[in-house]
């Protein structure tokens, strides 16, 4: 079972999720608008549809903010990563000493248990 982000986490990712989504929006609509302005069809000397145009520019952007999104999921599961190991480290060891505790050595001795029920080496 994954463990449960906080609420707080949750709430800050929605909000930065709709700031990114407004960015996009309002980027879109100024490039389109600047087309008709400046009759950028025309710039570019070729039948260029604005909606072509417009288009394009949002898919180029949902890129960009795709592959930022990306990097931010590696480094997320990276991070999430090292702290699983943290955490299982905290609860196998000592904190003191750094030997494993009493739990540790329960579960590697009903691990080595169910190895010998199973045809390993005898316990």
């Amino acid at each position: 079972m994954a463990p449960s982000a906080p609420p707080a986490a949750i709430g800050a990712l929605r909000a930065r999720v709709r700031r990114e989504a407004a960015v996009v929006v309002l980027l879109t609509a100024a490039f389109a608008v600047a087309g008709v302005r400046w009759d950028v069809p025309e710039l570019l000397s070729g039948p260029v549809d604005d909606i072509v145009l417009v288009l394009a520019f949002s898919h180029l952007l949902m890129v960009v903010f795709g592959k930022r999104r990306s990097d931010e999921l590696k480094a997320e599961a990276v991070n999430r990563r090292e702290a699983e190991q943290q955490l299982r480290y905290r609860a196998q060891h000592d904190a003191l000493t750094g030997l494993l505790n009493r739990a540790a050595l329960a579960e590697a001795a009903e691990q080595a248990v169910e190895e010998a029920r199973a045809g390993g080496p005898a316990v």
